[in-house]
């Protein structure tokens, strides 16, 4: 009876658990009504009467200092609120108004009046949800969400206490408040830091970002200075007005309070009430409380638009990069995120015929480029119909695939077609990662579960699983890989595909690869799969690689109930890999200060082995982390490393590396690397091993070797890297190969690459022309206007490059003389990037610009030739007329975007700031080298200022660096060296501009010459000067001379020093030569006997003559009356110099000076080593008491010195 009774309760226990979840699957999941009466305290709101609310407000962005009164948005509605029984109530909105700057009025904005939502009310507080209908925007549904935040006010009861946490439309914050009554009125007066406000901030960008909370008081970048002080009056138990005043102060740049200003002014004002019921809400969506930012509204833009901005952007490229390109392609960009993809194809078929392009291939590259970089669902669409119909191929179709993601906002539509590219043959590995990486966007941005579209997608993507993950070619093994891969990046799996997995990873006979990136999948997913991961885990027969990644796969879902039966694992594990891993896991995890971690710190940090587990990096698997946060700046990084052993190898299997970033209450994974090997070992020992390569110096191997090559010669050599950027897998590299040709195949892979390097270089023509969005990120706040507030940062560039050339480098090597060289590079960039400060409108946004512009445009083109003989011959081009070395400038606007139109930008007057501004053009050389060098510097200046912001947004600035070029087209330089004279050898120079207007030939020739004598010449010829200089110097038997000459134009500066020989070798006798030349004198320094006719007065001249005899054991040279006159007077020199063999010398000279002379005998002999022996007699007639006899005679021997010296 009791075992009967026992199953009756069973039975009805069940019963009512089915009940229970069929009631909770037919409704969402939002609790109805509240528990109570709807009066509470001075709250008197009557059921089924409506509350007609006046609501308006605007937003005005200014600058200090700047000339008018700032950007202003408004916006009006009226909003009907019911109260329905329950404790419910619907919000209506109607007559929805908004004004943009130029007061231009948009009316009729039904997507952003949208739908009624019904929303919970209970003690003056709006619920958690929202009842929505599905196709109302995040706009409309937010408009709501702050006018409901408007009206609510915090239950009477707890007012006394002043302060109090809120979970509203402006995210969880604390509220300081007051109130104060009078006679039936109340006035509540409430004021909030919203810095302080928990994930109030959204980060919107192209890569994937989690949030986390830690107790800080920066909850959000500290960009703004956001305060909120809202003032409600109630009258008669019922809301009468609600006043907002938000003031949003940009810091950065800020002086003090004096910066980038946005102030958001709202009013809920009561007009009125009847007795009307709540109208029906219709859908049955819920949606949270809490703020959405808004997604880019698809269909504002049209083919036409996009076209005309395609011209504009075409236009400022016309055949180098203009200062605008950037921008304007940017402009595209936008436009085109606003397309349909109907129109987009559109646009693609009128650029694809010509479209009134110069270049028809240029504006259908710009539109490619531009699609690429959109980041919308719709762009996708298009982008999978070309790749599907072939119009995009190659490396760019790969470049799409790794754009999937990083898509801004996937829709169902896009899901469908981009796995649709797996239907094409032969997909590749890219197609699945991208794919992949497009649904864990998607499922990032909604939820996943049930969703028939998103299971359709999982379906196809897993398709390869269908056999049980068998495969029987190393292709199949990829494709298999490539599909499990695309599920990681996913981040999401239903129950169909968590069959296949199972099936997959408990299957032995399916590889070892496979089945670790099958514990990856779980990775991605783990809760849904935290039993499969465990069942791994136990199995000690498995491989240590396995079992690791199951247990990353375990903890990565903390469960508390996975505590114990992980402990126990640990005490009894036997694997000293495993436990090794597994203890310094969880000994990094107790103190990791990764916020991401904590739920895992809490469930598993305690857990401690009684078992000791070796530590040797060298030998076994273990988990190494580096973290920290600093708590009060709520900033911090995370760098974690796996290191994990299989026991079928002494190297690592897998070894990876993970960078993470907290910023703010964001957490961003940087990088992911994961490099994994399947015996490398046997190539590291073919390598390094006993018998290897290195120690045998051939690569030919005994027929008698041990070598494992021999005993398994079927395995392969498998390496492979793996790379996740922001979260998604983007890159896959993979070597395989048979381990025993592994070596010399990627040897032979390597020099086969360099071969084709070389075949290119002899002649290759590269022409890029590349537009990229390379930075868009928006920081996306709410406003108590219902208005998103953002903060954008978006970067923009525009390059051309022209790079064409012709380098054969085997005959650079072996026969230069007669090689070519050409080489032309012509770059061209522009590179904007914007930061903006304005408010989204939804028909219009507006705000603030700062836009930093650089521009760079410059050129060469090179021919490089040998000439006869050895020379060079150089030709340098310049193809860019204007050559802009660098343009730097910074703009502050206002800007205004009107919905499905072009940006309009203003520059912005600052009347009251001074500036300085310089410009220069250097010109000196202009006619030297046809270029001229023009600087402009120009920015705003106030060094004493106190109420303007600082730079840059104080004013406008520009920085640029220009070469002006005349009339140069190309330079032509030549230097040859002429040796084929044997007498003679010359070095040429040639520089000219060929082509110019100007002739700016120089030459230069320097020559050296060997006969009759020795000479150096150098003669440099130009337009405007001719200067040579020779220097000659001869020796024979009639002359013995230095000459020197130079001449300037037609100046001429010559002097020759030496002398004329007569006689022979014996008796020859030399008679002085001196002479010069100057643009004042001409003529002979010497003057010679028996001439006749007037002599030029020189004020130097030599007479006389030295005869020099010559025996083989003396030379004696006699002055024959040599007389130096000078200005200052003559001196004669007569006598003789005695030089005899065995180290003698002697003189007997008489010099005369005037009246007066000096006789200068001397002797001198060095009969040998250690003895001297000298006579000097001088003996001057004008002083004689001066006069010097001195004999010295000096003697050094082995044991003795000794000398003597005689003076009178």
């Amino acid at each position: 009876m009791a075992k009967q009774v026992t199953s009756i309760g069973h039975s009805v226990l069940f019963t009512l658990l089915l009940l229970l979840l069929v009631a909770v699957s037919a409704s969402p999941l939002r609790k109805k009504g509240c528990h109570g009466k709807i009066k509470y305290g001075k709250l008197n709101y009557e059921i089924g009467h409506t509350y007609v609310y006046n609501f308006e407000g605007h937003t005005v962005a200014s600058l200090p200092g700047q000339q008018g009164d700032g950007v202003k948005l408004n916006l009006k509605a009226k909003a009907e609120i019911s109260i329905e029984d329950n404790c419910r109530g619907v919000i209506k909105l109607d007559g929805l108004q908004v004004t943009g700057p130029d007061a231009q009025k948009h009316a009729h904005l039904d997507d952003l009046e949208g739908h009624e939502v019904e929303f919970d009310f209970e003690d003056g507080v709006v619920g958690r949800d929202l009842l929505t209908v599905e196709a109302d925007s995040e706009a409309s549904v937010n408009l709501k969400r702050a006018i409901l935040s408007l009206f609510q006010i915090k239950s009477l009861s707890t007012l006394s206490s002043g302060k109090s946490t809120v979970l509203k439309f402006l995210n969880k914050h604390i509220i300081y408040f007051s109130i104060t009554e009078r006679g039936n009125s109340a006035y509540i007066t409430k004021f909030r830091n919203l810095n302080h406000c928990h994930l109030r901030e959204h980060l919107r960008q192209d890569f994937a970002s989690v949030t986390y909370h830690v107790e800080s008081d920066l909850q959000t970048t500290p960009l703004l200075e956001a305060t909120q002080e809202v003032k409600q009056q109630l009258k008669g138990g019922v809301l009468n007005t609600a006043e907002s005043h938000e003031k949003y102060i940009f810091k950065p740049f800020s002086n003090q309070d004096a910066g980038a200003k946005t102030l958001v002014d709202s009013k809920l004002t009561l007009a009125g009430h009847n007795k009307k019921a709540a109208p029906a809400v219709s859908g049955n969506e819920v949606r949270s409380i809490v703020f959405e930012p808004t997604h880019t509204r698809i269909g504002s833009g049209n083919a036409a638009a996009v076209v005309e901005a395609l011209h504009k952007a075409h236009e400022a490229m016309p055949q180098y990069i203009g200062e605008t390109a950037a921008k304007e392609f940017s402009n595209v960009v936008n436009i085109v995120r606003q397309t349909s993809k109907d129109d987009l194809l559109s646009v693609y078929s009128q650029v694809k015929a010509g479209a009134g392009f110069k270049d028809k291939n240029a504006g259908t590259k710009m539109f490619l480029d531009a699609l690429f970089r959109a980041g919308t669902g719709e762009a996708v669409e298009v982008a999978v119909e070309l790749l599907k119909s072939n119009k995009i191929t190659g490396p760019l179709a790969e470049l799409y695939y790794l754009q999937f993601a990083y898509t801004k906002h996937v829709t169902k539509s896009a899901l469908n077609a981009a796995v649709s590219l797996l239907d094409l043959p032969h997909p590749s590995k890219l197609a699945y990662l991208g794919i992949g990486a497009l649904g864990g966007r998607y499922c990032a941005q909604h939820t996943c579960d049930g969703v028939p579209e998103v299971d359709a997608f999982l379906e196809k993507l897993s398709h390869a699983l269908d056999g049980g993950c068998k495969v029987s070619s190393y292709e199949d093994e990829v494709k298999v890989i490539a599909a499990l891969k695309a599920l990681h990046n996913v981040h999401h799996l239903n129950s169909a595909v968590i069959a296949k997995l199972k099936t997959c990873v408990l299957d032995d006979h399916v590889p070892v690869r496979v089945r670790a990136s099958v514990l990856d999948v779980f990775q991605s997913d783990a809760c849904k799969v935290k039993d499969i991961s465990f069942e791994v885990l136990k199995d000690i027969q498995l491989d240590s690689e396995l079992r690791i990644k199951a247990f990353l796969a375990l903890v990565e879902c903390p469960c508390n109930k996975m505590s114990n039966p992980l402990k126990e694992l640990l005490d009894a594990e036997p694997s000293y890999q495993v436990g090794s891993f597994i203890a310094s896991y969880l000994r990094n995890l107790r103190a990791t200060a990764n916020p991401s971690k904590e739920h895992q710190k809490a469930v598993y940090g305690q857990i401690r082995s009684v078992k000791k587990f070796p530590i040797d990096l060298r030998k076994f698997s273990n988990n190494f982390e580096y973290s920290y946060l600093l708590g009060g700046m709520n900033v911090g990084t995370t760098a974690e490393s796996n290191l994990i052993y299989s026991q079928k190898s002494f190297l690592p299997r897998v070894s990876t590396l993970n960078l993470t970033s907290e910023v703010f209450g964001h957490s961003i994974n940087f990088l992911e690397l994961e490099l994994r090997q399947e015996n490398l070992d046997l190539l590291a020992e073919k390598l390094f091993g006993p018998k290897s390569y290195f120690n045998t110096h051939t690569i030919i191997r005994s027929e008698k070797s041990t070598s494992p090559f021999d005993s398994e010669p079927d395995r392969e050599v498998l390496l492979e890297i793996s790379t996740r950027l922001f979260g998604a897998e983007v890159g896959w590299l993979a070597y395989h190969h048979d381990a025993r040709d592994a070596a010399n195949n990627a040897f032979d892979s390597f020099f086969k690459i360099v071969e084709k390097v070389v075949v290119k270089l002899k002649d290759f023509d590269y022409k890029l022309r590349q537009h990229n969005t390379f930075l868009d990120t928006e920081l996306v706040y709410p406003t108590a206007l219902g208005l998103p507030l953002k903060l954008v940062v978006t970067g923009s560039s525009a390059v051309h490059v022209e790079l064409e050339g012709k380098i054969d480098l085997d005959q650079l090597l072996n026969d230069y003389k007669n090689s070519d060289l050409h080489f032309k590079l012509v770059p061209s960039a522009a590179v904007e990037v914007v930061g903006t400060f304005e408010v989204d409108a939804y028909a219009v946004e507006a705000g603030l610009k700062v836009a930093t512009t650089l521009h760079t445009a410059t050129g060469t083109d090179i021919n490089v030739k040998s000439t006869a003989g050895v020379g060079i011959d150089i030709t340098l081009g310049l193809p860019v007329q204007k050559q802009d070395v660098l343009t730097v400038k910074t703009e502050v606007l206002t800007t205004f975007h009107e919905r499905g139109k072009p940006e309009v930008d203003k520059e912005i007057a600052f009347p009251s700031t001074p500036k300085r501004s310089y410009h220069g053009c250097f010109d000196q050389l202009s006619r030297l080298v046809g270029l001229t060098f023009c600087g402009t510097v120009n920015f705003p200046w106030d060094p004493v200022a106190s109420k303007a912001a600082f730079f840059p947004l104080n004013g406008p600035s520009k920085f640029s660096l220009v070469i002006e070029n005349e009339d140069v087209k190309k330079y032509h330089f030549r230097a040859s060296l002429n040796n084929a004279d044997p007498n003679k050898k010359s070095l040429g120079f040639l520089l000219e501009t060929p082509g110019s207007q100007t002739d700016r030939k120089l030459e230069l020739l320097l020559e050296r010459t060997y006969s009759p004598y020795q000479g150096l010449k150098a003669k440099l010829d130009s337009p405007w000067k001719q200067v040579s200089a020779e220097v000659a110097f001869t020796d024979s038997d009639k002359e013995l001379s230095l000459l020197a000459k130079a001449t300037n134009d037609d100046q001429e500066y010559y002097a020759k020093l030496g002398a004329l020989v007569t006689g022979d070798s014996s008796h020859a006798t030399y008679h002085p030569l001196l002479e010069y030349k100057t643009p004042e004198r001409h003529g002979s320094l010497v003057s010679k006997k028996g001439a006749k006719g007037r002599q030029q007065s020189q004020p130097f001249t030599v007479t006389g003559s030295v005869t020099v005899d010559r025996s083989p054991d003396s030379r004696k040279y006699t002055f024959n009356d040599v007389v130096f006159s000078t200005p200052q007077g003559e001196y004669k020199v007569e006598g003789s110099v005695v030089r005899e063999s065995g180290n003698k010398f002697s003189t007997d000279l008489t010099i005369h000076y005037g009246s007066h002379h000096v006789v200068l005998k001397s002797a001198y002999n060095r009969p040998a080593r250690g003895e001297v022996h000298l006579n000097l007699n001088v003996q001057p007639s004008q002083y004689r008491d001066f006069g010097v006899n001195l004999i010295w005679d000096y003697k050094h021997s082995s044991n003795n010195v000794s000398f003597s010296n005689l003076l009178k």
